[in-house]
């Protein structure tokens, strides 16, 4: 492991949620996901990842990187390498909360909700929702009654500002973990925008409405969180090498809320250009 570390100038790691057999073989179905194939972090992740920081080579880890499918022990072991704190919840948002007309609503997220809610699941139009799959809850924001806006707002922070050429606000409409960043620098947070009955709804369960989106170590090793599926985003293979593409980005994104397009083109792509640029300027030659 200590040679695979040195071999490599950095990790990112991304889509940890893994595969499993209902979700590859056929559509998952409110039976559940059915077995894990494959996903997770393990210990060899963990040695791993301990190796590469103790050497300060950059380690990027994005949404569900501490989530299930990864066992509670790797998880701890983990969160006190990085200094980071998962409390449990995921959330999206969800353009149609009806199940039959949503593409984008999981079967497992409205299971979970049906099963404490005697088989109800009394939803549709825009909405939030929050899940924690180790306690089997799920919180539903519904439009215009728990929330003002729909889609939750990524708002730049004045360290954010400082480091990075990142906008003030963008919409982010895709997965989201809520996380707790300890003593670790905030660059960005989630911003929901809720009514006072949101409010009542999110402090039974001890959530706030304002949390990380993006983290960087405070430490003297180097690695970032992004507490979201940021890198889900079907770049087309025909633009994805051009040189100088960031020129026309405007080209590629819509100013549409629900679209994840502008958070990509001009959020994600410029934060992950600085830190790699900035990265490898600090690299022996």
């Amino acid at each position: 492991v200590t040679q695979l570390a040195s071999d490599y100038d950095m990790a990112y790691y991304s889509d940890t949620y893994g595969v499993f057999f209902n979700e590859w073989y056929r559509r998952e179905t409110s039976k559940g996901k059915g077995t894990l194939i494959e996903g997770g972090l393990n210990n060899s992740d963990y040695v791993f990842i301990k190796e590469m920081l103790a050497q300060n080579k950059l380690l990027i880890g994005e949404y569900n990187f501490l989530a299930p499918p990864t066992i509670g022990l790797v998880r701890k072991k983990m969160e006190d390498l990085m200094g980071i704190r998962w409390t449990s919840w995921t959330g999206t948002y969800i353009r149609n909360l009806d199940p039959g007309k949503s593409k984008d609503l999981p079967a497992r997220v409205v299971a979970i909700y049906k099963k404490r809610h005697n088989g109800e699941w009394p939803f549709s139009g825009q909405g939030i929702v929050l899940v924690n799959e180790l306690a089997q809850q799920v919180i539903v924001l519904e439009d215009g009654k728990h929330l003002d806006s729909p889609v939750p707002e990524i708002q730049t922070t004045e360290y954010g500002t400082e480091q990075f050429n990142l906008p003030e606000t963008v919409h982010y409409p895709k997965w989201f973990d809520i996380m707790d960043p300890l003593s670790n620098h905030t660059v960005a947070d989630y911003k929901i925008h809720i009514t006072i009955e949101g409010k009542t709804m999110l402090d039974e369960f001890g959530l706030p409405s304002r949390f990380p989106a993006v983290i960087q170590s405070s430490g003297s090793s180097p690695f970032l969180y992004l507490a979201g599926n940021y890198s889900d985003y079907p770049v087309r293979i025909w633009n994805a090498k051009l040189q100088g593409i960031r020129t026309f980005e405007k080209v590629f994104y819509t100013n549409k809320e629900h679209s994840a397009s502008k958070f990509y083109w001009t959020f994600y792509t410029p934060l992950i250009s600085q830190v790699l640029t900035d990265y490898q300027a600090g690299l022996p030659e």
